[in-house]
């Protein structure tokens, strides 16, 4: 017994969300380019390998020989002196903690490699992201379509055997048994619009559009 559901209709549906569509291959790559480009974890490695090679930087500088120059000033006062004269001094010091600076060069050149290896394995990462994502989107839009084309005929059954009944060929249990079939396909419709909703909703957060 009860009273059947009120039959789902467009009006449940808000104006503002555009219909269902498939993606097309092209998004794929638009799709990766963008997550690639904006995503924080790729962005925190790059920061890592700069400084990393701001740190092989910094060892390589040890080990160049320090120049320095020394000028003083002084006067000549011989009998057959010049006056003021000037006497320059170049002197040249090799690093006298070379291994210390060659053993930081080989631990930020290791860092980089780890930091490179990791970039590429996490941009593979998003990368199989973006493609489950899509196929996700694409499977809810086919699973709607197929339930969208259940309720089309649903409705054409629904209908038909309230003409049926006008007739007095139906009974008033055949044409709620309709109804419940067209309320069960639409709220099956429903429930794929929704999970069509939610993946392009998880495309947009991977690939930082929202």
């Amino acid at each position: 017994g009860g009273v059947p559901l009120p039959i789902p209709g467009e009006s449940n549906v808000p104006e503002d969300l555009p219909r269902p569509q498939e993606l097309p291959s092209e998004d794929t790559e638009r799709s990766i380019l963008l997550a690639l480009t904006r995503r924080p974890e790729l962005k925190a490695i790059d920061l890592q390998i700069k400084m990393a090679e701001l740190q092989f930087k910094l060892a390589e500088n040890q080990l160049l020989p320090a120049l320095n120059a020394v000028i003083t000033a002084g006067q000549d006062l011989g009998r057959e002196g010049i006056g003021k004269v000037y006497r320059g001094q170049l002197t040249m010091s090799q690093p006298l903690l070379m291994r210390t600076a060659r053993g930081k060069m080989q631990a930020a050149k290791l860092r980089m490699d780890k930091l490179r290896r990791d970039r590429q394995a996490e941009e593979q990462r998003i990368r199989n992201e973006v493609y489950d994502a899509i196929s996700a989107v694409n499977l809810a839009f086919k699973r709607f379509m197929a339930l969208e084309r259940q309720v089309s005929k649903a409705e054409q059954v629904y209908f038909g055997e309230r003409e049926r009944f006008k007739e007095g060929d139906s009974t008033v249990f055949l044409v709620a048994e309709r109804e419940r079939q067209l309320n069960e396909a639409k709220m099956r419709a429903i429930d794929a619009e929704l999970e069509y909703r939610i993946g392009t909703l998880a495309l947009k957060t991977i690939t930082v559009q929202i």
